[in-house]
């Protein structure tokens, strides 16, 4: 994920808010801009939040399919003995 860093002078914006206006109205700007502020690293937080469990259901599939292939694996090797006790049984019969 892309990071961005941000450098935010605050004394610089309350004084560039809206020159000329009472300082009461300069908080108000500097409120909301603090809340956008807020806004944006609560859905950032929210992005990294869904990151993480996208990676761990990525592991999860992973350890998923390579379980799979070791069933299927296992499988074929019980056939193969199955396969092999049959004919030890027939031989067996034979005798």
């Amino acid at each position: 994920m892309k990071k961005n860093n941000v450098n935010i002078d605050l004394d610089e914006l309350i004084s560039s808010a809206i020159p000329g206006t009472k300082n009461s109205e300069k908080i108000e700007v500097l409120a909301a801009t603090v809340r956008v502020i807020s806004d944006a690293l609560f859905t950032l937080a929210l992005v990294e939040a869904i990151d993480e469990v996208q990676a761990e259901e990525q592991v999860n599939t992973k350890n998923q399919s390579n379980n799979n292939r070791q069933l299927k694996n296992m499988q074929k090797q019980l056939d193969f003995i199955v396969a092999q006790i049959a004919k030890i049984e027939r031989k067996i019969d034979r005798n």
